[in-house]
């Protein structure tokens, strides 16, 4: 296939080769050479293996914080049902 065009690697490709190389590595009992980069300090000797987008959820009141009072009438008859 002299004219075959060549595939531009993208990134599930890089994962998928750096995981073969860490596999590697830990099965013949080395500490794997690359690094994965962290938004934390690791401890001397610490090796992070994997990475991912991380996200910081903040649980907010809805609005501005500001109140304003309505008033209403409610009116009910009937019996309560058991």
């Amino acid at each position: 296939m002299a004219d075959a065009q060549q595939r531009v690697w993208k990134s599930a490709d890089f994962a998928l080769w750096r995981t073969v190389h860490m596999v590697h590595d830990l099965l013949n009992s080395r500490v794997p050479e690359y690094r994965v980069e962290t938004f934390f300090p690791l401890v001397p000797g610490e090796v992070a293996l994997a990475g991912g987008p991380i996200g910081c959820e903040a649980f907010r009141t809805a609005g501005d914080g500001s109140y304003v009072h309505s008033s209403g009438f409610v009116f009910g008859t009937g019996g309560l049902f058991r």
